[in-house]
């Protein structure tokens, strides 16, 4: 489970799956700077949407102040704790969509230099890095097709996964050491010894002293 609230991209994210699935530094910034955009959407819409939400909690507040039965007065006091209890996830989306363009500019910030069309306007950058992004893209295609085929996982997850900043030393490693306890069970047909290398999720410690126990 890829847990992440409040925001578009988590900061990870931002770094090793846009970014990082890009071959170019031009076309990492193309790809943050359109991803930028649509984060500024999401923080004017976000300061609305505020507004707008303090303004029907001033209405229903009205609607208490003024009143002339105590069912009326209930019904507009239950309707302000709705509209309160809102605002705590309307905040939490602004100050995420914040957040997170700030961490955009500053990726932006970084990859400029590395720009081989640093100085050129986005549009024309967009168009100009096309070729060598191509290029790129093309041979790592073929390369993960292969690693498809020799490793015997789909080549999207191939892609995905050489994009993980820890491939080499974690994620390649281990279904290496995977495919190695499946071959060995596959000649004893012995497939406990399988369980032993498999990825667990997260336990709570109680949890996970409920496992041992039982173990």
């Amino acid at each position: 489970m890829i847990v992440n609230n409040h925001r578009k991209h988590s900061s990870f994210a931002l770094r090793h799956f846009l970014a990082g699935s890009c071959y170019t530094p031009d076309a990492a910034y193309c790809l943050l700077y359109a991803q930028g955009e649509q984060v500024e959407m999401d923080v004017a819409s976000g300061e609305a949407s505020l507004l707008e939400q303090r303004a029907n909690e001033l209405e229903w507040q009205e609607k208490i102040n003024s009143a002339t039965s105590e069912s009326e007065r209930l019904r507009a006091q239950a309707e302000l704790i709705k509209q309160q209890a809102m605002r705590k996830n309307f905040e939490l989306n602004l100050e995420g969509a914040k957040r997170e363009l700030q961490e955009i500019n500053a990726l932006l910030a970084e990859l400029k230099p590395m720009c081989k069309h640093w100085d050129a306007d986005i549009l024309k950058m967009e168009q100009a890095m096309q070729r060598d992004e191509w290029a790129e893209e093309l041979k790592a295609r073929a390369e993960n097709m292969l690693l498809a085929n020799a490793i015997g996982i789909g080549y999207d997850h191939i892609a995905t996964m050489r994009q993980h900043p820890d491939f080499s030393t974690k994620i390649l490693p281990h279904i290496r050491k995977v495919g190695a306890q499946l071959m060995l069970a596959n000649q004893t047909q012995d497939f406990k010894q399988v369980e032993t290398v498999l990825t667990s999720t997260f336990l709570l410690p109680h949890e996970a002293a409920d496992c041992n126990s039982n173990a």
